[in-house]
């Protein structure tokens, strides 16, 4: 529609795109579901990087980096391992949670992929003890995989955090000013790894996400799976 200037969260007034949408193009038609003949060969490392990148993923525990330069090899930081951060990064919230136990074998399917794309030799899947649940879930869904782990983590904020949860899970510190890959190490929320599963797989842009809108001031609180760009008013709205 336009180009002009438009309100951002971290850095202010930036120029913007702006994109005007047809109501039937803001509905899904159902939610992706990883089949049974899931083959990780099938990809190779460049296809993946690819696949993210078309795809537009980004991080979505939060921060909002580029997954692609997360994840394409870089022989000057090699990565060796991955953790997978199914903390969640604030109070109140609990839609990672639910995706968890409710998308286990997408953010399956995006973990292996994530894992093979990057170099990663081992894989930690960290999940914090009060989601007792969300760990038997995946420990039954990864219980043939030898080279991924869940570890149960305390439950403390900000647990959710990736250098936080590097130094809980690996006992190493990130540089201050310094990022993962200088200490080998690569973290990915399971929202992202899901998204990774969809763009891989089926070649499909990030556009919607689970958030979850709660508070005592909310009267039906809950995880909604909703286009990127839906203002917080319309689902202040929705859930009354």
């Amino acid at each position: 529609k336009e180009i002009a200037l438009r309100s951002h969260p971290v850095i202010g007034r930036v120029p913007a795109v702006i994109i005007e949408t047809s109501p039937e193009n803001q509905i899904r038609r159902g939610i992706f579901q990883v089949k049974s003949n899931f083959n990780i060969d099938k990809y190779t490392e460049q296809q993946i990087c690819e696949a993210i990148r078309n795809a537009g993923i980004v991080g979505m525990g939060g921060a909002g980096f580029p997954t692609r330069v997360k994840v394409e090899p870089n022989p000057k930081s090699p990565k060796t391992t991955m953790i997978v951060n199914g903390c969640e990064c604030e109070p109140y919230i609990t839609c990672d949670y639910r995706i968890m136990l409710e998308w286990t074998k997408q953010i399956i399917a995006g973990v292996k992929l994530a894992k093979k794309a990057s170099g990663c030799k081992e894989v930690f899947f960290a999940i914090e003890d009060n989601k007792p649940n969300a760990i038997e879930v995946m420990q039954q869904a990864l219980s043939g995989e030898s080279n991924i782990k869940v570890v149960p983590v305390k439950t403390k904020y900000p647990q959710g955090g990736e250098r936080q949860l590097i130094n809980s899970v690996l006992k190493k510190i990130v540089p201050t000013g310094g990022i993962p890959p200088m200490i080998g190490v690569l973290v990915m929320n399971v929202a992202t790894c899901a998204a990774v599963a969809e763009a891989v797989i089926e070649g499909t842009p990030l556009t919607h996400r689970v958030v979850t809108v709660t508070g005592e001031a909310i009267a039906k609180p809950g995880n909604f799976y909703v286009p990127i760009g839906t203002t917080v008013g319309k689902l202040v709205e929705h859930c009354g």
